[in-house]
């Protein structure tokens, strides 16, 4: 995982909320378009946060 899919997985369960600006939704949903390990934490991880 690269820095920059450091950064998108930080901000994954914020974009599922629908809890991110314009610029960070656009971010995640553009980086989503190339990383196939993002995606998978996107769908097919429940929760990324520790409950």
């Amino acid at each position: 995982m690269d820095e920059n899919c450091n950064r998108i997985k930080r901000l994954l369960e914020l974009y599922r909320e629908g809890r991110l600006n314009d610029e960070q939704k656009a971010d995640v949903e553009y980086h989503l378009l190339y990383c196939p390990e993002c995606i998978f934490l996107l769908t097919l991880v429940p929760s990324l946060s520790p409950d």
